[in-house]
């Protein structure tokens, strides 16, 4: 698209043929989403993503629902999203998304709209300091000051936007910020067409291939993989983008008789994966089974477990530990990684297997852990048929409902530690997501709302009800986008990990600071954003409910209440009936006393 001066001034002109050559060359570089909210200093782009050809506009009214649907499209989408929105206080409000995205590698292209130079600092409305808005939390961040005529201003302006969306993409993919002043007129003369898309992008990048590990790498890492008995690869939260990583944990487990203690979030809690732990939670909680599944060498990829009793378990175990990660993030809170390997997981657990060919493996250590798996499931399944309704039987039912393919989001606090300790290994092609960079409970349903906008295919979202009450705004796009998902809100009216924890003992003061209660009709919800309703709360009634919402054409919202305190006895008794079974079968019987 060629751009020309008009008369008028250096700036007469410019804000619009700016705008378009931005576009546009987003869309060239597959940009090809916006989520933005109405504003007057933001017009220029917005009118300009609108009437782009290839470039699909998502709107809002709420600036934190906006970040985090463009945050769920990036993630399931898996190419860079566009957001946009007017200056002050708009701008502030994605501040929470653009930190999820920073943490998660979410590749954002963050535009916020500004007041030019001269109406800065002096009292003009909508008007902050929005130079470094976010802080540390982007992987770049640029204030472009007011588009003006160059003698090749629209080379300029094409970079700028091929830059962002290189940064935002990575590698480390994450939110670029951009901040955009625009003087009058922020509107352009009515009957101005709209541009022809470019015909290709003015610059092309290629993706860097990860190189391949070091041979004297490999051996270093592999001679203590060799001297191991007792492996445990574990897999905590993994962004997608390598479809081979699976079949390299597979050859790497076959090769040293490993466990693989994968959480949902990993996408490598797959059924029929050999040597597959999916209740490490419950089973490393209990002493006595910490003490006799003790591994002597851990191998981590992706983020640190969602468990706290794996985490402590695997840092009193006092054993090597590697962490394999791309970018070399320290992410490690119990300081217990002893050897950091920036390298790709993926082949560098290729070149280990490979390294480690025709050893036989050792299969104590991996019989003992699917005993403690099979025995305990079985206790599982017997303590959930006989609990009243909580948690662990949504997850159960869930898991029953999910279609073959699909995806779901899991809020935090009970929800991801529900998902953690009761989902069994998924289907090959079900996918999972969380906001766990930062553990945030805001922009949950917002994020969920955005993975539907990513695939056509079902999704659910698994939440609680405070966390789903504060993006309840969120629930607006649903119906505006024409999106399908089934919502699932666990329904224990306040703030149900609070009866967990400490807090819990203090009676005097828990409810009103910690417990507290909602007292939301989740009917009335669903009918102010147009969703199809059912209220469970009777186990047999659940799995029924959830088929329905997976067959509707529509969105569903399935309110499944129950009390706090019921769902933290039943908790207890779950899996205090799964330990005794586990230990049972693998810890050893105390040797008999010697008769003097």
């Amino acid at each position: 698209m060629a751009v020309s001066r008009r008369d008028g001034g250096p700036g007469a002109g410019a804000t619009h043929a700016f705008a378009a050559a931005f576009v546009d060359e987003l869309a060239a570089q597959g940009c090809r989403s916006v989520c933005l909210a109405p504003g007057s200093r933001s017009a220029p782009l917005a009118i300009a993503f609108a009437r782009h050809p290839l470039v699909r506009v998502y709107v809002h009214l709420d600036e934190r629902s906006l970040g985090f649907f463009a945050l769920g499209l990036a993630r399931r989408g898996e190419r860079p999203v566009a957001c946009l929105c007017t200056s002050g206080t708009a701008a502030v409000e994605l501040h929470a998304a653009v930190v999820e995205a920073f943490h998660t590698g979410a590749a954002l292209v963050v535009c916020t709209a500004d007041r030019p130079p001269e109406l800065r600092d002096n009292g003009a409305g909508q008007a902050i300091d929005q130079l470094h808005l976010y802080g540390p939390a982007t992987r770049w961040s640029f204030d472009a000051g007011p588009p003006v005529w160059l003698p090749d201003s629209e080379r300029v302006w094409r970079r700028l936007a091929a830059r962002a969306v290189s940064t935002a993409s990575g590698p480390p993919a994450g939110p670029v910020h951009l901040n955009l002043a625009f003087r009058d007129p922020l509107t352009p003369p009515l009957g101005t067409p709209a541009a022809p898309a470019a015909p290709a992008p003015s610059v092309r990048e290629r993706p860097p291939r990860p190189a391949p590990p070091a041979a004297a790498a490999v051996a270093a890492l592999a001679a203590p993989l060799a001297a191991a008995q007792r492996v445990a690869i574990v897999c905590g939260g993994l962004a997608a983008g390598d479809p081979t990583l699976g079949a390299a944990v597979d050859r790497l487990a076959a090769r040293t008789g490993a466990v693989v203690v994968a959480e949902p979030t990993s996408g490598l809690r797959s059924r029929g994966r050999p040597g597959l732990v999916t209740i490490a939670d419950v089973l490393l909680r209990d002493p006595e089974l910490a003490a006799a599944l003790r591994p002597d060498l851990v191998v981590r990829l992706g983020a640190p477990p969602t468990s706290g009793w794996v985490r402590s378990a695997l840092a009193a175990a006092d054993a090597p530990t590697l962490l394999l990660d791309p970018e070399g993030r320290w992410l490690d809170p119990e300081g217990a990684v002893t050897e950091l390997v920036r390298a790709d997981p993926g082949r560098t657990l290729l070149a280990l297997a490979r390294r480690l060919d025709g050893r036989p493996p050792p299969t104590a250590w991996r019989a003992r852990w699917t005993a403690a798996e099979l025995v305990a499931g079985r206790a599982r399944a017997a303590a959930l048929a006989a609990a009243p309704l909580f948690e662990g039987q949504v997850v159960s039912e869930l898991a029953r409902a999910l279609p073959a393919r699909a995806t779901v989001v899991v809020g935090q606090s009970l929800a991801i530690r529900a998902a953690d300790a009761f989902w069994p290994g998924a289907a090959r092609g079900q996918r999972f997501l969380a906001n766990r960079g930062v553990s945030g409970i805001d922009g949950v349903v917002s994020t969920a709302c955005g993975v539907a906008a990513a695939r056509r295919e079902p999704v659910a979202l698994l939440i609680g009800d405070l966390s789903a009450y504060h993006d309840m705004n969120g629930l607006w796009a649903l119906r505006r986008h024409r999106l399908r998902l089934v919502v699932l809100v666990l329904d224990n009216d306040g703030g149900g990990i609070f009866s967990q924890l400490p807090p819990a003992r203090h009676q005097d003061v828990f409810e009103q600071c910690f417990g507290t209660p909602l007292g939301l009709d989740w009917a009335r919800v669903a009918a102010l954003y147009g969703l199809t309703f059912e209220r469970v709360t009777e186990p047999l009634r659940l799995g029924p409910a959830l088929r329905r919402a997976f067959a509707r054409p529509g969105s569903s919202l399935v309110a499944v209440g129950f009390a706090r305190e019921a769902s933290r006895a039943a908790h207890a008794a779950v899996f205090e009936a799964m330990a005794r079974a586990a230990r049972d079968e693998v810890v050893p019987a105390p040797a008999p006393a010697r008769q003097g």
